[in-house]
Parts: structure tokens; C-alpha cells; sequence
């Protein structure tokens, strides 16, 4: 792959056996979603889905999508992958990633060699233009043995799976004075109304992008996307969030604290498990904890939005990012059991040329995870949120 990458980072264009790695441009844009709908068509992704990811992407650069065509036949599309430009916080410094996605290969040409050559082109396109990292998800072992190749390297990120009894979820959450909302504070739903209402939605925004940049750094998390445009907020987050936006106010009517939750069926057994996707409360407030905060937003969601889904559920299974809340005071007068579940799915990759590029494996993991135990979810600062996703 190294002359590969050497051939891609002087002309951006790799033409071998017959093929042509290379980027897309604009005017091919339509015809490639439709490539990438029809590579995607058995697993049921509509076309649609892929149009937002360029629709409500502040930083989609149509160089970003590279493509492997016939070298006689270049409007032929064999093999596809995408490049997300993001920024992380990794190590209390900003790093340019980008994220590999929507990798791909036409039905009709797979077991050839083409999406190794598509992404080859991607991490030589990365290099050339100053990326620090890459990052991408895969769920199978044996397609992150295949990006193993590329550099990319599995680090695990920790949920918690809480056992709650349903007379817990009670709201407000009462006969236990630590966990109790005070009264200076009320939760709601946020409406529709207040989303398409141009003032209000770009007070709200700066709110959580507030709320979201001091608590990552509070928290001393890596990996979280860097959401410091406000069109990112009411694009992107906005329609991949897949959730309800719930908010906290204190008796000014301001916004200290706000959670994404949405429900989800546990495929291995059927049940419901309520999501909290992020969720972070002011600490210049200092009127609650984080972990408090979390749960009185369980508690609200599952009496005044989730009711009808969680209806004779007991215990409920809530999920949420370990590093977002404290297993102690989850589990003080409140939750049956805490278990952890660990995604070993996010892989990242240093890109060649970059200042992380020369660590050890070692070096990178304590960097990354603020720990060497990458799988003790209470030491672990990794986090990726879902919403970020692509």
C-alpha cells in the first residue's frame, strides 16, 4: 500500500490494474447516491438516508467521496467510500478526523479487490490534506480484522445497562432527598414550536452547544466531536439524532441541562430499553449532578413520553455512556443492578504524517482513554456519541 499512498499524494488520482481510484465531483453527486442506495438496497437503507448525510453535513466537501471506476469506463462506478471531516478532542487538544463511511462496492463487482482500493485512496486522500485521525464502526469481528489493515485499531467504548424498578421512575422522583429535582428547576419536552421558531431555536442551540463543549471537557472525555458550529446543531443533530430532545430550565426560563433519549428493542430478548444518548447539565450552575440530572430525565421520559411503550415493563433497562454518569450514585437507592456492555466497533486509525502517528500503541491508548485499562468502563474517558454518527 505504500506506493499506492505515495502515487495518490502527488496527484490524487490512482489508476492500476485496469481501475481508477479517484474523488468525485459535483456534477456526479446524484448518480452516485443512487450507486451507493443500490449497494445498500439488500440491508434496506433508502436512498434518502445517504442525502441527508449530504444535506445536513456543515463540512461535506464532495473530495471527501472517492470512487473506483473502470480507467476506461470512469463514469462506471465499482467501489465507494466517504470521508466525514470532524474534529475530536483527544488528549485536551482539537484533531482533525475523518470519519470512513458508506464504504461500499457495486453487487456485481465484490471479492475483487475494488473497496480495498477505495479506501487505500481515502487514507492517501487524509494524509495529503492534514488529517490526524481516522475513525470509523463496524459491528463484525471479521470486517475489523479487514481494516486492521489500514492502520485501524478497535478502542473500546463502555455503556451501562441499569436495572431500574418501575416504582423508581416515579416523577418526581421522591423519598430520596439526593436525587430529588430542585424546585429552582423544571423538565419538559422540547416541541416542535420551539424548533422551528428561528429565535428561539438559536437561543436553545447556543444553549447545548454550551452545555455539551463544557460538559465533554468537564467530564475529561476523548473522542467527542467538536460541535462548535451552530448550523451542525440544527442540521445535523437536529435530524440524526433519532430521539427526543428533553430539556432542563431553571425558574429564569434558561436551559442548564438537556438529554437525547429515544426507546429501543433489545434484539436478543424483546424488551424495551429507554437510550439516553447524551446528556450533560451545566456546572457553573453547580444545582445538581450530572448522574442526578440522568436520573430524574429517565424518571420524566418513562411517565410522560414513554408510557404507552413501557407500560407493565418492571424493572426498566436504561442505557447510557459510562462516562457520562457514576456507577455509585447510579446505584444509591435507585437502581437494581448496573452491568457494563462494551463496543469494541469504533476503530480509529493515525494517519501517516501526523504528530500522534509516531506513538506506540501503549502511548496512543493512555492518550486516548486517560487510563491503560481500556476496559475498566470506570476508568475509560473514550466516548463517541451515536448522534455524531455516520
Amino acid at each position: 500500500f505504500l506506493f499506492l499512498f505515495f502515487l495518490v499524494a502527488l496527484f490524487g488520482v490512482c489508476t492500476m490494474e485496469g481501475v481508477t481510484a479517484r474523488a468525485l465531483v459535483e456534477s456526479e453527486l446524484e448518480v452516485w447516491l443512487d450507486f451507493v442506495a443500490l449497494c445498500f438496497a439488500m440491508k434496506g437503507t433508502p436512498r434518502a438516508y445517504f442525502e441527508a448525510h449530504v444535506k445536513n453535513d456543515p463540512w461535506f466537501t464532495i473530495s471527501g467521496i472517492r470512487v473506483v471506476t473502470p480507467t476506461d469506463d470512469p463514469q462506471t462506478y465499482l467501489s465507494t467510500c466517504r470521508v466525514f471531516s470532524r474534529r475530536v478532542l483527544v488528549g485536551g487538544e482539537l484533531r482533525r478526523v475523518g470519519g470512513l463511511g458508506e464504504v461500499c462496492t457495486h453487487p456485481d463487482h465484490r471479492k475483487q479487490g475494488h473497496a480495498t482500493r477505495a479506501i487505500a485512496n481515502a487514507m492517501a486522500y487524509m494524509e495529503t490534506n492534514n488529517y490526524d485521525l481516522s475513525l470509523l464502526h463496524s459491528s463484525k469481528a471479521h470486517l475489523r480484522e479487514y481494516y486492521s489493515q489500514f492502520g485501524y485499531r478497535s478502542q473500546a467504548t463502555h455503556f451501562y445497562n441499569i436495572t431500574v424498578p418501575a416504582t423508581a421512575t416515579t416523577f418526581p422522583i421522591a423519598g430520596n432527598d439526593a436525587a430529588a429535582l430542585p424546585d429552582t428547576l423544571s423538565i419538559s419536552l422540547c416541541t416542535e414550536a420551539e424548533l422551528d421558531d428561528k429565535g428561539s431555536a438559536e437561543q436553545l442551540m447556543q444553549s447545548l452547544m454550551t452545555l455539551y463543549s463544557e460538559g465533554n471537557v468537564s467530564l475529561g472525555l476523548n473522542g467527542a466531536v467538536v460541535r462548535d458550529d451552530p448550523t451542525y446543531w440544527t442540521t445535523w443533530v437536529k435530524h440524526e439524532s433519532g430521539g427526543d430532545l428533553i430539556l432542563i430550565r431553571d425558574s429564569k426560563r434558561d436551559v442548564v441541562g438537556y438529554a437525547i433519549t429515544r426507546i429501543r428493542s433489545l434484539s436478543h430478548s424483546g424488551l424495551m430499553t429507554l437510550q439516553v444518548r447524551e446528556a450533560f447539565v451545566s456546572k457553573t450552575a453547580d444545582l445538581l449532578s450530572q448522574t442526578t440530572m440522568v436520573k430524574n430525565i429517565v424518571a420524566y421520559a418513562a411517565q410522560h413520553i414513554y408510557k404507552e411503550q413501557l407500560v407493565d415493563m418492571d424493572p426498566i433497562v436504561v442505557n447510557i455512556a459510562a462516562p457520562l454518569v457514576q456507577k455509585a450514585e447510579l446505584e444509591s437507592n435507585w437502581a437494581v443492578d448496573v452491568s457494563v456492555n462494551t463496543d469494541h466497533g469504533w476503530m480509529f486509525s493515525r494517519i501517516a504524517g501526523s504528530a500522534l502517528a509516531d506513538m506506540s500503541e501503549a502511548e496512543w491508548t493512555q492518550l486516548l482513554h486517560r487510563t491503560a485499562d481500556c476496559e475498566s468502563a470506570s476508568l475509560c474517558h473514550f466516548v463517541f456519541y451515536n448522534v455524531d454518527a455516520f
